[in-house]
């Protein structure tokens, strides 16, 4: 018998497999969280980031963050749990005016914007109990949504990296 000996395992290959598979799905993770602010006027920046894999670890990740307050409050919500706040005007005895309808451009649950509406009759109140903002949960859902894209795709990078060391099947 004749032993096989196989090649030796590339490593820089497999980690230079990760970081384009992680690139790849760090840019679909960033463009589902531009989709959450697109019809936005204000604009946050969204940085998708992943530390260089080693090739032992077991815990490969990507991230995408911001340091955007607004996005931050529309995410987490605002006042979760706790009893409506008032909001009264800043140079009383003049009143608060508001629009009598509002319809906001994003909902929990959606990864997405839509136009938003805010008009209607004008009303006019010395006080407002503001109930705070429902938390979107951008997050959870847009990771819940990639997760099973994001094991696909460092699946196949692993075997494309394998098959270019002599290793896939």
């Amino acid at each position: 018998m004749t032993p096989i000996i196989p090649h030796p395992l590339n490593v820089s290959g497999i980690q230079q497999a990760l970081i384009n598979g992680m690139r790849d799905v760090g840019q679909r993770i960033r463009e589902d969280f531009e989709d959450t602010t697109k019809t936005w006027n204000h604009q946050p920046k969204f940085e998708p980031s992943f530390p260089i894999p080693v090739v032992s670890t077991e815990k490969i990740t990507v991230t995408t963050e911001t340091s955007d307050k607004i996005y931050n409050w529309v995410n987490e919500g605002t006042n979760v749990g706790k009893p409506r706040y008032p909001i009264r005007p800043h140079n009383p005895p003049s009143a608060l005016a508001f629009p009598s309808q509002f319809i906001p451009k994003t909902f929990p649950g959606i990864i997405g914007s839509g136009a938003g509406f805010s008009g209607g009759e004008t009303r006019y109140a010395k006080e407002v109990l503001h109930p705070g903002v429902e938390p979107r949960d951008f997050v959870g859902h847009i990771g819940d949504k990639n997760l099973g894209g994001f094991k696909l795709e460092l699946e196949r990078a692993m075997k494309l990296a394998a098959k270019a060391s002599g290793h896939g099947l």
